[in-house]
């Protein structure tokens, strides 16, 4: 028997499961794709001395806050090895923007390339305009005409980087039943919540204190705030607050 959440996951429009397919695009096989490229540029075993010779370089993109903190960490980490595994797209990209010797794409990083422009850093500049606009999407809705142009050019980038298994992997992704196993847990329950927004369900307790039982239970959250909020009756909108607080 379907439960209340999995109908809920399973309701979505055609924009809302272009969303959905767009990200797990760009969040994993594009991702894949770029790291393809920068190992191929720094091989894993002389990565480490790639970066120590370029640590005056490194310093000067942290001082322009082109790296963080955090990625700066994952380059020279406390007792051991750098390693691209750990490493974002956005630390990949800015890597290998400025110590790489690839040609810049003929438009620059900025913007989307031209059709005409297939070289290696073009289709990184691709992955990188097509993740912006993602991230950037309010209801996480992509119309069909945009989203079917966009796959295409990033399926091409992710080929030519990648090779034909990626290739593969993005035909079936896009034919891909979509269920809670291949959706992540903080994707499925911002379209929920839109969903309750979208439906008028904003004051239905009994569903919102469900939703916020699943997430609970999802990620174990143990933390005695959120224990000590689900336990406060009639406060639905906390509640709300709450779950957009932990998918955010």
């Amino acid at each position: 028997m379907e439960t209340e959440h999995e109908t809920c996951v399973s309701h979505v429009s055609e924009e809302e499961e272009n969303g959905l397919r767009m990200h797990l695009l760009l969040t994993k096989t594009s991702s894949r794709a770029v790291r393809k490229l920068f190992d191929k540029e720094f091989h894993p075993s002389c990565l480490e001395d790639v970066i120590k010779k370029a640590y005056g370089k490194l310093c000067d993109l942290k001082i322009k806050r082109v790296i963080n903190a955090a990625q700066w960490n994952l380059l020279f980490p406390h007792g051991g090895e750098p390693n691209s595994e750990t490493f974002d797209v956005t630390l990949m990209v800015a890597l290998l923007r400025n110590m790489a010797d690839l040609p810049e794409p003929t438009t620059g990083y900025d913007q989307l390339p031209s059709s005409t422009d297939k070289t290696p850093m073009a289709d990184v500049a691709r992955i990188k305009h097509y993740r912006n606009q993602l991230a950037h999407l309010k209801d996480g809705k992509i119309q069909s005409e945009l989203f079917s142009t966009a796959w295409e050019d990033i399926n091409g980038a992710v080929r030519r980087l990648g090779g034909s298994e990626m290739d593969k992997e993005c035909k079936d992704l896009r034919m891909k039943h979509l269920d809670q196993s291949t959706v992540p847990w903080n994707i499925r329950g911002q379209q929920t919540l839109l969903q309750f927004h979208n439906c008028q369900k904003y004051q239905d307790k009994r569903n919102i204190y469900q939703i916020f039982q699943v997430f609970r239970n999802d990620i174990a959250l143990s933390c005695p705030v959120c224990d000590a909020y689900y336990s406060i009756k009639g406060r639905t909108r906390l509640l709300v607050k709450i779950l957009q607080q932990i998918l955010n």
